[in-house]
């Protein structure tokens, strides 16, 4: 997914990705989960005000048995309001869409046996977390 979001440099618009030279397998579907990484891309350089650059930031690392990814923007942040609101189906702060990227998002992981969450401030960005378990990991071969 990042690099389908890199291979073409979009002025004012920056994805970097930071992950352990290590291989980790999981027990999910590999076109869902992308599905998944895929939307929350969008939707973080959707958060971002256009007189703003893009700032995406994309973690994957291990804990604690999981693996987390992380996808943190520079946006303008989830209000109190809208926080429980997020991941129910029909929920949406854009003009478009049907508001069901997180609900669908949120239903992946939990049948891979994961967990989806966010931190967020008003005005700093959000950071979505996944979390799914790790059936096994092996070091990346240079």
């Amino acid at each position: 997914v990042h690099h389908l979001f890199t291979e073409v440099p979009q002025e004012g618009q920056r994805i970097d990705l930071e992950m352990e030279d290590s291989t980790y397998h999981v027990f999910a579907d590999k076109e869902n989960l992308m599905r998944v990484i895929n939307n929350l891309v969008k939707n973080a350089l959707q958060a971002i005000p256009d007189d703003k650059n893009a700032h995406i930031q994309m973690r994957l690392y291990p804990k604690n048995e999981m693996v987390v990814l992380e996808v943190e923007d520079n946006g303008t942040g989830i209000s109190n309001e809208l926080k429980e609101k997020v991941f129910y189906p029909n929920f949406t702060t854009k003009n478009s869409g049907m508001g069901l990227g997180l609900a669908i998002s949120k239903d992946i992981i939990d049948m891979s046996g994961g967990r989806i969450y966010f931190e967020t401030a008003i005005g700093k960005g959000t950071t979505f977390f996944i979390e799914l378990p790790i059936i096994s990991s092996t070091p990346t071969e240079e």
